[in-house]
C-alpha cells in the first residue's frame, strides 16, 4: 500500500525533502513507518526516545493527530497522507502549528477541535 509523507520546517532538511511516497505491506501502523523512515540514529534520535515517540512532535494521519488516536499503533492504510511537523515555537505553539496545518491544508481535527 502507498503512504505519502510531508515533512515540514526543520524536519524538510533533516529528512531531505519535502515529500515522499513509500510502499508499506497491508497492516502496517505508524510504528512501521517511523522505523522505516529513520534509516540513520540522527534521525531515530529526533523522532524517538527510548523506543517512544517524542511527546512534543506532531505527527498527523489524514489531518488527526496520532496522539488522539492509537498514537504509534495508529493503523495505515493505502492513500494515507501523514505529515510530521517538528517542535516549533515562537508565537505560540498552537498558532504555529495550527498556521502550518492551513498551509498544508489539514484540519483543526489535528488538535481535536471541531470544523
Amino acid at each position: 500500500m502507498k503512504i505519502k509523507i510531508k515533512f515540514f520546517a526543520t524536519f524538510r532538511e533533516l529528512f531531505q525533502e519535502e515529500e515522499r511516497e513509500i510502499d508499506l505491506q497491508s497492516g502496517s501502523n505508524m510504528r512501521d513507518l517511523l522505523n522505516l523512515l529513520c534509516d540513520s540514529s540522527k534521525l531515530r534520535e529526533q523522532v524517538f526516545d527510548d523506543g517512544k515517540l517524542r511527546p512534543y512532535l506532531n505527527i498527523l494521519k489524514n489531518g488527526q493527530n496520532i496522539h488522539h488516536l492509537k498514537g504509534l499503533e495508529t493503523g495505515l492504510e493505502e492513500g494515507d497522507t501523514v505529515d510530521i511537523f517538528p517542535p516549533i515555537g515562537g508565537g505560540g505553539l498552537f498558532f504555529s502549528v495550527f498556521s502550518l496545518l492551513r498551509l498544508s491544508g489539514s484540519s483543526k481535527s489535528a488538535f481535536g477541535l471541531r470544523n
